[in-house]
């Protein structure tokens, strides 16, 4: 049984292949988990753990693009380990979490501020990274709620097919 699909192009020209669906991350189709948390110190470690988790990820990830793709593809996702790992966006989740909220709830915010923050920038190159945001946050909830961070690669040459990709999801996929 065949099936049609239609969408955008990441690429020029035509392949015909079995398609590989990445499917969204659990996290972005769970329901949310509580707000609140009954445990503040252990939403604060929760927190940090899943920040450090996924600004190592990121490096990782920086080191290999450099390596495939060059030094100024491989710096973007430094930026990105840049965020995971800013002072400013922990100390605000932790500010959250000591209102009441969980770790999840608390990076949502966090990240809403930075968001806004890169989006009101006349600088169209960091409004720019205001979406980069977006997968940095997915990231770290996944990490928060213990879902894998990495797309399973296709095991044999496909045509991928996704709603969306992330930079993150796109630059660990096989070529």
């Amino acid at each position: 049984m065949s099936k049609r699909l239609t969408g955008r192009a990441a690429a020029p020209g035509v392949a015909v292949a079995p398609a590989f669906v990445i499917e969204r991350r659990q996290s972005e189709a769970a329901p949310e988990p509580p707000r609140t948390a009954t445990d503040p110190e252990q939403e604060k470690q929760r927190l940090h753990h899943a920040l450090d988790t996924a600004a190592q990820e990121l490096r990782e990830i920086a080191k290999a693009v450099a390596e495939t793709a060059g030094q100024e593809e491989g710096e973007i996702f430094e930026a990105h380990s840049d965020f995971a790992a800013d002072p400013e966006l922990a100390r605000r989740a932790e500010e959250a979490i000591g209102e009441g909220a969980s770790a999840e709830h608390a990076v949502g915010e966090a990240f809403g501020w930075f968001r806004e923050l890169l989006s009101a920038a006349e600088s169209e190159y960091l409004a720019a990274r205001a979406a980069d945001l977006d997968d940095v946050r997915g990231r770290v909830v996944a990490i928060l709620r213990g879902e894998r961070t990495a797309v399973e690669p296709p095991r044999e040459r496909s045509v991928i097919v996704a709603a969306e990709l992330t930079p993150s999801e796109t630059a660990t996929l096989p070529r």
